[in-house]
């Protein structure tokens, strides 16, 4: 009711803070013209803060809000028998969920005319939105682009501070270890290295030299 619109904001700004999935939020939105708040983001981060919301309410000895549940308003619209039995299938259900970023990081996933975050969705094959205001990166896909998607922006984010790990854990049937000799690194990295991101152009994929934690992890003298 426009009479709960101001209580709801100011607890809204007060207590979202504290919760635990908060900064996988997208955006707690209160549109007065409608008399709604809107939760969107990471499905844990939304029933968080919803239940909050109804808490609070009942705390107000209010009735209890109506709510509706929206699927993923970026999903692809479907049609046909094949894209509905696709979408009844767990793995293939396309959803979204939100990384908070620092200033800097965000500028180096973004890249240079934008192509580090194209080339990331290019290689996992999630659809990543970069919101530069809140520093936040959207990443829509299925489950495993999505997974896929978070473990390339943190490899390009431990690439901009120094060495990237990479452990085992990392494998998700997309990772391949090649070992380069000391006095091959040059020729593989190319001037500036050009070399590797002309591979990665060609090839959709992501290179960089890493620390690799694993089995047989000692390379001695190579990277």
């Amino acid at each position: 009711e426009r009479s709960q619109l101001d209580r709801v904001s100011a607890f809204g700004k007060q207590q979202f803070a504290k919760l635990q999935n908060f900064r996988h939020l997208c955006a707690a939105h209160i549109n007065k013209d409608q008399c709604n708040l809107m939760l969107s983001g990471a499905p844990d981060a939304v029933a968080e803060a919803h239940a909050c919301v109804e808490g609070f309410f009942r705390e107000q000895g209010w009735a209890e809000p109506r709510s509706e549940v929206y699927a993923l308003k970026h999903a692809a619209k479907s049609s046909g028998r094949q894209s509905e039995e696709r979408d009844m299938m767990p793995s293939n259900k396309r959803a979204a969920e939100i990384m908070q970023l620092s200033d800097d990081d965000s500028a180096f996933i973004l890249g240079r005319g934008g192509k580090t975050k194209q080339k990331i969705a290019k290689v996992s094959g999630a659809q990543l939105e970069l919101h530069e205001h809140n520093n936040t990166i959207e990443i829509i896909g299925s489950e495993i682009e999505r997974r896929r998607a978070r473990k390339y922006i943190e490899l390009v984010r431990a690439q901009r501070v120094g060495p990237v790990n990479v452990e085992v854990t990392h494998d998700d049937g997309d990772l391949t270890m090649l070992v380069v000799p000391h006095n091959c690194v040059g020729f593989v990295t190319g001037s500036q290295g050009n070399f590797l991101r002309t591979c990665e152009e060609e090839w959709a994929t992501l290179m960089f030299f890493c620390d690799y934690h694993g089995p047989s992890g000692d390379a001695g003298g190579a990277e």
